[in-house]
């Protein structure tokens, strides 16, 4: 009986889960190529202490940032092509030289706030092994060639 309860819970959690749209791979993958954060690791999702600290905030985007709570899946290998895409479309260096490439441990993004068609705001946390994590909330508008134009929104210490 145990056992089926599990079942049921898995196949519900993949039933009702979402891919991420073409905008959230866009933008997920220029934040990933911003920052020189490797896909495999990146986590989509915030933690439950994450998102109460946001839900807190005084600011209405963090506040709206921590009531989504949808479980959305993505492709790492579409996420992987969206980032070279971009690159490609930018004529970007693919040799980015990094120097705390071996200290990254991982990304944390938060689902996509989207304030309008134009306007969207993503949470970030980035780890490292030898620094504290870092914390942003980037303002995203987009251009009309499809992509996005970041902005810190918020920094965090």
């Amino acid at each position: 009986m145990k056992y089926l309860i599990i079942i049921c819970l898995v196949i519900g959690n993949t039933l009702f889960s979402q891919e991420i749209s073409k905008d959230e791979y866009i933008i997920y993958a220029q934040v990933l190529d911003r920052l020189s954060f490797p896909v495999n690791q990146f986590h989509m999702g915030l933690s439950p202490n994450e998102k109460a600290s946001l839900l807190i905030s005084k600011d209405p985007i963090e506040s709206k940032i921590g009531e989504l709570n949808s479980e959305k899946t993505f492709d790492h290998a579409r996420l992987d092509s969206c980032i070279l895409k971009f690159r490609q479309d930018r004529s970007l260096n693919y040799h980015k030289k990094d120097k705390w490439k071996d200290s990254k441990t991982r990304i944390i993004c938060s689902n996509i706030y989207f304030k309008n068609d134009r306007e969207a705001y993503i949470y970030i946390i980035t780890e490292y092994k030898v620094i504290n994590p870092m914390q942003f909330l980037f303002k995203a508008t987009k251009d009309p060639d499809g992509y996005w134009c970041f902005e810190n929104y918020m920094l965090y210490y």
